[in-house]
């Protein structure tokens, strides 16, 4: 998925859904959704509702889960953490990866997907809900930017990618981006 300068963020969210991605819009500057949207976990948005949404400014997240093909994002939460991770894990080079506020998202279609969102050594692992996709604006005002610009690697679970031994993330944790 481009991202081109002058593209209307209704054209960013359908070519995201063009991938197999369900986009949802984001209040502007912020990690909050527009619209009520856990009905979305398990169905498609349709392109009327793309229409109405992603207008101006509007931020665009992606639902992680099987709505979007099963996707999971690993959420590393410093530069570190990411470049650390994929020396030990060259996998990790071969898909789609995405600059975030803190570290870097990398996308993952999974066939044996988790049931929810889990927690490794300095990396969740987001396989429901939501994370914000480029050129969404952190709070900080960081603008969230395409880093490795290739297909979403589709992989047989996680253990492929080394992710193993993984926990549901502690009640009261700060909310994940």
């Amino acid at each position: 998925v481009r991202t081109q300068p002058m593209t209307s963020q209704f054209s960013l969210a359908l070519s995201y859904r063009n991938k197999g991605l369900s986009c949802l819009p984001i209040v502007p500057r912020s990690k909050q959704a527009l619209i009520p949207w856990r009905q979305y976990q398990d169905i498609q948005p349709t392109i009327s509702d793309y229409l109405k949404w992603f207008r101006g400014d509007t931020g665009i997240a992606i639902l992680c889960g099987k709505v979007s093909n099963n996707l999971a994002v690993l959420d590393f939460d410093s530069i570190g953490a990411y470049f650390s991770t994929r020396s030990d894990y060259p996998l990790l080079k071969e898909t789609y990866t995405v600059k975030s506020a803190r570290g870097f998202h990398c996308y993952l279609f999974v066939n044996e997907l988790p049931t929810k969102t889990l927690k490794a050594d300095n990396i969740d692992i987001k396989a429901s809900g939501y994370v914000l996709c480029p050129p969404s604006i952190h709070p900080t005002g960081v603008v969230y930017t395409v880093y490795k610009d290739i297909e979403i690697l589709r992989v047989g679970s996680l253990a492929e990618v080394g992710i193993v031994g993984c926990e549901p993330p502690r009640i009261g944790a700060a909310p994940l981006a």
